[in-house]
This record gives C-alpha cells, sequence and structure tokens, in this order.
C-alpha cells in the first residue's frame, strides 16, 4: 500500500511539472514543483513519455485550408487572408511541448543504467523530431532548444535557427530514435499504437522529401539530392521491413480506402501511428466525422472532383469513359473508386446518426457555401460497427500509403525519372486498390501526360482530407498559382440540380460552364508571404531578436 502510494505522489508530481508552463514564455517558474524525485525508475520514464502523444493531431477532415475541400465560408489561409497577431496557440503549444520532451531527454542524461530507459528516449527523440518539423512547416527558421530553458536561460534571447540546422537535427533524431524503437509486430497489449521503427522511418521519409523539395522549388540553404537520398532511404527501409502493407477489406473490396480511416482499419498493416481512441478512454464526438466541421458542412470541390482519373487511367478531358456533367451522377462513372469513397454520389443511402434505417441523401447547394461534393470519406455509419454519440476511428497520423508516395516522389525528384518496376511497387500498388490502369513510362509518352503531375496527383486524391494539400502546394512553390483561382461546386447550370433545388441555377452564380462559383476569385489574395506564417508578434516583444518572417 505505502509504494501505491509513493507511486501515486510521483505521477502527481510529473502531471504539475508537465502542466506549470508559463503561458507567454513556456517555461516553469522557479518555485514551481520540482520533478527530480520522479525520474527513478524506467516506468517513470515509460509514464513521461505517455504525455507526447497528446500532441498527436485529433479526427477531422483538415485539409479547409486549400483549394480541395471546403468549409464554413471562406478559409482566411487559402484565401491568403489571415493577418498577423500577437499570439499563435500552434506556436504555444509545440514550445510547451517541446520543453516536456526536453525535460525527459536531460534527465535520461542522469540515468545510470540507459539500456533499461532507451525506448522511452527514442519516443521524446521522434516527438521532439515531429514537433519540430511542424514549426519549420508553418514558420521556417525557430528557435531550437536541446534543453529544457527557465525563466534565467540565456538562450531565451536566440535569434532564430536556420531552418536547414533544424531539420538536419530533427532527421539526427529520427535516426538516432529507429534502432531503440520496435518493430509494428513487436507491439502488443497496452504498448500497441506507441512509436516504432516503422513510424520513425516514415516521418524521417516524410520530412527528407518536405525539406529537399523547399530547397529545390524555394532555393534555400540546403542539398536537395542529399535530403532525397535520405528520403528514400527511410522509406525503402520501411517497405522492406515487410511490417505493412496496404488495407484491403474482404467483405466490400470496393471499399477498402474508405475503410482503411475507419473502425474497420484501426490497428490495421497500412496503419503507421495513429491518434488512437476507445469506448473505454476516449472517443471522438460525431460532428467531426460525420460530414461535419466546426459546424458547417465540409465539402469538396470541383478542383478535386476533377482530379480523380477515369478508370482508364487517363484524366478525365483525355479519356472516352467520362461521362460528363448531364446528369446530378454522371461524373461518378467509370472513375478512380477514390472518388466515390471519398464525396457522396448523389441519391444514394447512407446512415447516418440520426437516422440509423438510411436514407437517400442529396449533396446540398442550398447555402452559399456548399459545393454539393458532400464529404464520403470519414462519414460514419453504424452498419460499420460505430456507436450513437461516439466514433472510435482513429486519426491516422502515417501511414504505408503516404510512404509509398513519398518514394515514387522523391525517386522521380532526384533522377528526373521513375522506372516502371519503382512505379509498380508504389504507384500502382494503390492504383490497384482504386480500380485503375497502371502508370508507367510507355503510358505517359504515349498519351502526352507528365509524370511528375501524375505522382502528384496520386498523392492529392489518395491523401485528399489528411490535411497534406496546403504544405504540398507550398513546397512544390505552386501555392500561389493554384490558390489564386475561384472555389467551384457542381454543375447547376445544366438542370439536373433543379429537380432536387427548383431553380438553384438562378439563385447562384456560375462560371460559363454552369458551375457553381462558392468563393469567387477576388476574394482569394495567397501572396509569397503567405508561404511561412507570422511569427507571433508577442514571441518578437519577448525577444527582440526573433525576426518576422518576409511581407509580415
Amino acid at each position: 500500500m505505502k509504494a501505491d502510494i509513493l507511486r501515486y505522489i510521483k505521477i502527481l508530481f510529473l502531471l504539475l511539472s508537465l502542466a506549470s508552463c508559463e503561458e507567454e514564455l513556456n517555461l516553469t517558474p522557479p518555485d514551481a514543483v520540482a520533478n527530480d524525485n520522479f525520474w527513478e525508475t524506467p516506468e517513470d520514464f515509460k509514464l513521461g513519455a505517455n504525455h507526447f502523444y497528446g500532441t498527436l493531431p485529433n479526427h477531422g477532415g483538415s485539409d479547409h485550408d486549400s483549394d480541395i475541400q471546403y468549409a464554413n465560408g471562406f478559409n482566411a489561409i487559402s484565401s491568403g487572408t489571415n493577418i498577423l497577431s500577437d499570439n499563435d496557440a500552434f506556436w504555444n503549444d509545440r514550445y510547451a511541448m517541446l520543453r516536456q520532451i526536453n525535460s525527459l531527454l536531460q534527465k535520461s542524461e542522469e540515468y545510470e543504467n540507459s539500456e533499461a530507459i532507451a525506448t522511452s528516449v527514442a519516443e521524446a527523440k521522434f516527438f521532439r523530431a515531429y514537433e519540430y518539423f511542424r514549426l519549420v512547416q508553418r514558420y521556417g527558421d525557430v528557435p531550437y532548444y536541446e534543453k529544457p530553458l527557465d525563466v534565467q536561460s540565456e538562450g531565451l534571447t536566440d535569434p532564430r535557427t536556420s531552418r536547414e540546422i533544424v531539420i538536419t537535427n530533427v532527421l539526427a533524431d529520427l535516426e538516432e530514435a529507429a534502432p531503440d524503437l520496435p518493430l509494428e509486430s513487436e507491439t502488443s497489449g497496452s504498448d500497441q499504437g506507441r512509436v516504432t521503427q516503422g513510424a520513425a522511418l516514415a516521418l524521417k521519409a516524410k520530412v527528407a522529401l518536405f525539406e529537399a523539395t523547399w530547397v529545390k522549388y524555394h532555393g534555400t540553404a540546403g542539398n536537395a539530392n542529399t535530403l532525397l537520398n535520405q528520403a528514400i532511404d527511410a522509406a525503402e527501409k520501411v517497405i522492406n521491413s515487410t511490417e505493412y502493407e496496404l488495407y484491403m477489406d474482404s467483405e466490400n473490396p470496393t471499399l477498402s480506402y474508405k475503410r482503411s480511416y475507419g473502425i474497420m482499419g484501426n490497428d490495421s498493416k497500412e496503419q503507421i501511428l495513429a491518434r488512437r481512441y476507445h469506448p473505454d478512454v476516449s472517443g471522438m464526438p460525431f460532428n467531426w466525422v460525420n460530414n461535419v466541421c466546426c459546424g458547417g458542412l465540409s465539402d469538396g470541390t470541383k478542383k478535386l472532383a476533377d482530379m480523380y482519373l477515369a478508370e482508364d487511367g487517363l484524366p478525365i478531358e483525355f479519356s472516352d469513359l467520362f461521362q460528363g456533367y448531364n446528369t446530378m451522377t454522371s461524373e461518378y462513372e467509370n472513375r478512380d473508386l477514390r472518388m466515390t469513397n471519398t464525396l457522396h454520389v448523389p441519391g444514394t443511402v447512407q446512415i447516418f446518426r440520426d437516422n440509423q434505417q438510411g436514407d437517400i441523401v442529396y449533396p446540398r447547394v442550398a447555402a452559399d457555401e456548399e459545393t454539393g461534393y458532400r464529404a464520403n470519406k470519414l462519414v460514419v455509419s453504424y452498419t460499420e460497427g460505430y456507436n450513437p454519440g461516439q466514433a472510435y476511428d482513429f486519426k491516422h497520423v502515417l501511414k504505408y500509403s503516404e510512404v509509398l508516395l513519398t518514394l515514387a516522389e522523391a525517386l522521380y525528384e532526384r533522377d528526373g525519372e521513375i522506372s516502371d518496376e519503382d512505379l509498380d511497387r508504389t504507384i500502382n500498388n494503390l492504383r490497384d486498390r482504386a480500380g485503375i490502369t497502371h502508370l508507367s513510362n510507355a503510358f505517359v509518352t504515349e498519351n502526352g501526360l507528365d509524370m511528375l503531375e501524375e505522382i502528384r496527383r496520386e498523392r492529392t486524391v489518395e491523401l485528399a482530407w489528411d490535411g497534406k494539400r496546403l504544405n504540398d502546394l507550398k513546397r512544390w512553390e505552386q501555392a500561389v498559382e493554384e490558390l489564386n483561382k475561384p472555389i467551384k461546386g457542381v454543375n447547376i447550370g445544366s438542370g439536373a440540380w433543379n429537380e432536387i433545388y427548383p431553380e438553384v441555377s438562378e439563385q447562384f452564380a456560375v462560371d460559363e460552364d454552369g458551375f457553381k462559383i462558392v468563393q469567387p476569385l477576388d476574394t482569394r489574395e495567397f501572396d509569397e508571404r503567405n508561404y511561412l506564417f507570422p511569427i507571433p508578434t508577442q514571441q518578437i516583444q519577448l525577444n527582440p531578436n526573433l525576426e518576422q518572417n518576409p511581407g509580415w
């Protein structure tokens, strides 16, 4: 009993110390509860590492800040109208978590039996890399600290560290962490879902590709080919480990893509790292997954809908299989299965929380912010194991599908070409699940296509709703071009939509071809400065050595 009481006291001390960060400086005051007496056993370090998993993003579609998803009216980020602010919760939260991570790593240096805590240390290094990568994606150069700071630390007034150095450190952390992490197949019970070797390598591949393409297209400091080699090496190791594979649904293979994101895909071999939910612990309310985010609809856009290939592997503008837009459903025919797994086909039955018997659901176009491309991906169904009130499908942070895409893109970016063999083991695996013709060099040549464009298309449609699109457009230096276009919805000019919404074509603006204009061009102002977010002005006031990003 005495030992149990002491253990609870130690855990309380840790939680108090982790929660005591000062709001503006992200520091623990000198008079805060000390945690020196906590780090006494390997279990203490494991408990300390548990806290880091809370930094993984929660559920919900998150491409609203791009050109492929739309919800709740004009998005300030994709429109380029976000403004300079005093505070940024993203900045504060990242540095608060980094201080906690660095505290564990500092305590680990004082622990005598390093082997006994090696896995917890590796987890901490993984999350330090994860947090700094997120900061670089958003702000570029950022202050980099390997030790926890207090109110008397000299590092409080350090200038921003170059992104080249930060990313070098991020990749080093992941390289060091991987050997001390278990394989996916070695995890079980309460340890299932913790960071693995595969997660460290998948994140390393992701980071290296991101920075390589940023260096290549933005001309910042760094060696793009060295980074691409690191991306390729890490992705190859994930693939060659044979620990992962794409999810295929035995009950209905045509729904494999959608179900890989749902309850049926929880802990599948496609999942590498996820934010996990459980009925006995915590669940995500339905309003994040039932086609709704933050009180409004979460729709796709015409841009996304048109990106899905026809079954013959051709873009719709080149394919004889494309059936046009004359009816409400014609554009969905003979298409990549990911289209109907992501966007709801008008007039089909779907089971919702408020009607468990099912109902015919039509996409909405009755309000200004509705595109008519209603979400299907991440929308719950009671036929797939959901219960009223809560959803327990995981938020996938790293998936095997992205590793395949990373390898294909990195190979092409490095070599200016990609072999059919490499296409078959990467992109064509995804196309098999999507039910479309394989991509090959001969196919590209014969049809006048661009291989890089097709690789990027594949990434966009596979990872739609995963929150990758904005950062992809930024690293490819295409954001200014692609985001300064109107947001459009379905074709309401043909008259087919009038059956459900009388005279709908007269209620809203349409382009010359009859497509609904949801957000006009003159409201979109994405500029070069928007490639990076501004540093919060309060941080610059606290540390005058922090320079603001260009244009802000």
